[in-house]
């Protein structure tokens, strides 16, 4: 299982990777940017409903996900 800083750098290295900005992010998760901007930095992990959400987004198979 992911530690909220894995998953935090995981996310940010995704993001940059699919040249997507956390606003963006956030209206398609339907959110605000403030509650990414927490996700990038670790302060906050999302519900798994989101984190697959935000798999779907980014194109990221749930095996990827896991093995990072």
């Amino acid at each position: 299982m992911y530690s909220r800083e894995t998953f935090a750098q995981r996310l940010k290295d995704l993001l940059d990777k699919r040249g997507m900005t956390q606003r963006a992010l956030a209206e398609k998760l339907n959110t605000t940017e403030v509650s990414v901007s927490r996700y990038v930095s670790g302060n906050r992990t999302p519900n798994i409903e989101t984190t697959v959400e935000i798999a779907d987004i980014l194109n990221v198979s749930r095996s990827e996900e896991r093995v990072g």
